[in-house]
């Protein structure tokens, strides 16, 4: 007998959703030992991309020894467990709480395009926490975010996600089609609405045509080039976070 995907989602609604909303509440001082613990579970028990970290690891740094490459993985995957317990508070924190971890500097780089009515491009890549910088910037901006994401694969966590950003005041628009959605915003009328910010986090997993080719880590590696490409041919002025 198959399981409906109705059924699945209740059974991952009520077997994981209770478990992140109590992680999101617990005190910081506890952050340490679950990250610990998430980290032994994650890459010692279920060895999470251990292989994959280790090999990107080596071609980086081919002239780094075996006991450097491990020191190196094993700081990754503990970095990875303090990105996903940090994002979990984000269920539960208030605006006051986020503030007391995260604040912006030198936001009168944005005053031209504000008092001029632009919209303009946020450009940050997977670096600490974007998703606590995404929060931060929505809720103290005056420029309306929008983000463009990327739907996780599995359809609870990506409306778990979803959620959880729209919480923190997130306008999100899904990769595919994203800029027919891009050029209808662009079209609104400036008097009708505030200047957006649109948010691209584009440093992964860039195409092998159309993207910026360079020797980077050891290796040819691809870049985007569509937030350059955006902002010239829209006049949007770019703000890297």
């Amino acid at each position: 007998m198959s399981i409906s995907k109705s059924l699945k989602k209740r059974a991952y609604q009520w077997g994981v959703l209770p478990w992140v909303l109590c992680l999101s509440r617990l005190p910081s001082a506890w952050g340490g030992r679950l990250s610990s613990v998430l980290h032994w579970l994650l890459f010692r028990v279920l060895k999470y991309r251990r292989t994959v970290i280790r090999e990107n690891l080596r071609r980086a740094f081919p002239d780094h020894t075996a006991s450097d490459i491990e020191a190196l993985a094993q700081a990754n995957e503990a970095y990875f467990c303090d990105l996903l317990l940090e994002t979990f508070r984000l269920f539960s924190w208030t605006q006051r709480d986020l503030s007391r971890h995260i604040q912006f500097h030198g936001w009168d780089i944005q005053n031209p395009a504000l008092s001029s009515g632009k919209n303009i491009i946020l450009a940050y890549g997977h670096l600490g926490n974007w998703e606590w910088v995404s929060a931060k910037y929505a809720i103290d901006s005056p420029f309306q975010f929008f983000g463009v994401y990327h739907p996780l694969s599995n359809p609870f966590f990506d409306e778990l996600m979803y959620s959880m950003r729209r919480r923190w005041s997130m306008r999100l628009i899904r990769m595919r089609g994203a800029l027919r959605k891009i050029r209808r915003l662009l079209k609104v009328d400036a008097s009708d609405r505030k200047p957006f910010a649109l948010a691209l986090i584009a440093d992964q997993s860039a195409p092998p045509t159309g993207s910026y080719w360079t020797r980077f880590l050891n290796q040819e590696t691809a870049f985007f080039q569509g937030i350059e490409k955006m902002g010239r041919v829209y006049d949007l002025p770019v703000v890297y976070l």
